[in-house]
């Protein structure tokens, strides 16, 4: 993202009053044990690492939306 990283919006949704109950779910590259502990702290329901298959991605999004 050119402007600000997916962590610092996870962080703006989760600030928001409006927003701060989206389900955010992150997809990335990286995939650090550091880097996935740093999107769940800034507030994403899941993270998920790249590459990753259609069906495990579906299937998570399913169990996001269902909780």
């Amino acid at each position: 993202m050119p402007a600000k990283s997916g962590y610092e919006v996870c962080r703006e949704v989760r600030a928001s009053p409006e927003l701060a109950g989206t389900k955010v779910l992150m997809l990335s590259a990286k995939g650090v044990q550091a880097d996935m502990g740093e999107g769940l702290e800034a507030g994403a329901d899941l993270y998920i690492t790249k590459p990753f298959s259609n069906r495990e991605l579906i299937d998570r999004i399913r169990q996001l939306l269902a909780s």
